[in-house]
């Protein structure tokens, strides 16, 4: 499956990756997985790194997989997303799911590399502890 991820409970988040051409069915397997995870308990920021992905969504597709995670608990189980793109037309289409997923994330950002993504959302966390 070209969709993997991983739960770091000390970072409180989730990293996901996607590689290759991803389909639409493959995502929702993605979210059904999520939901079956034992692990997927807390509330969590989300790194989602789309470096390796081949694939380009819609905009109807990408209102459906919001459409997934406010499923899942929105903003009550998800805080920050960091979006790790290198491709100019995804990076234009990213742009576009963070209009739609301003209600089940408590922000999102679009970034280069993964570890600018890391290092947006260690401040957001470091934020959170310090409050």
């Amino acid at each position: 499956m070209p969709v993997h991820y991983a739960i770091d409970h000390e970072q409180q988040r989730i990293r996901t990756t996607c590689n290759g051409y991803v389909t639409f069915p493959e995502v929702a397997g993605h979210f059904q997985e999520l939901r079956q995870d034992p692990q997927f308990r807390d509330a969590l920021d989300v790194l989602l790194d789309l470096s390796g992905c081949t694939s380009l969504p819609t905009a109807d597709q990408l209102r459906d997989v919001v459409g997934e995670i406010d499923s899942l608990g929105g903003h009550w189980r998800f805080g920050a997303c960091a979006i790790v793109t290198n491709d100019e037309a995804l990076f234009g289409m990213t742009r576009v799911f963070e209009v739609y997923a301003r209600d089940v994330f408590t922000g999102t950002d679009i970034f280069r590399t993964a570890g600018e993504g890391e290092q947006w959302l260690d401040s957001l966390l470091a934020l959170k502890k310090t409050s």
